[in-house]
């Protein structure tokens, strides 16, 4: 099962559901592994985004992780179906705009141990507090 956009691609085989932005990366997560896909507005030009939730365990709380994929409005029926197909084959919950939760995106704290982070320098304090700012303003743009 293929997604094929433009520098996109995202595909289902083998268990394994990959994500792969051409020419700049790719990631692959196990299918079990993703509860949730919702799609949103994005943009000006009535082009959508799917939001693919993730977590290690089901039981656990909270999102382990997030992946978005931008869908032009061309593509959009196209990513209905692969949405739908998820949802059939595989029991991904599509997740409508009503019932959407979103978590507040935050970075990760510097006590966490489980991360590795270094402090950072004032310049990118500002920088990730306008950045920050800027997302919350304007979320789905």
């Amino acid at each position: 099962m293929n997604l094929e956009l433009p520098g996109f691609e995202l595909s289902v085989a083998e268990g394994i559901l990959k994500f792969s932005w051409q020419g700049f990366a790719w990631m692959e997560v196990r299918i079990d592994h993703c509860v949730a896909v919702r799609s949103r507005p994005r943009g000006q030009d009535g082009g959508q985004q799917l939001v693919f939730q993730f977590r290690r365990e089901i039981q656990e709380s909270g999102l382990a992780l997030v992946a978005l994929a931008d869908v032009p409005l061309e593509f959009a029926s196209q990513a209905d179906q692969f949405v739908a197909a998820l949802g059939r084959e595989y029991g991904i919950r599509n997740v409508t705009s009503e019932e959407a939760e979103e978590e507040p995106l935050t970075r990760v704290p510097t006590t966490v141990q489980d991360w590795l982070v270094s402090p950072a320098g004032a310049p990118a304090e500002e920088l990730y507090a306008d950045v920050f700012h800027r997302i919350e303003a304007e979320p789905a743009s």
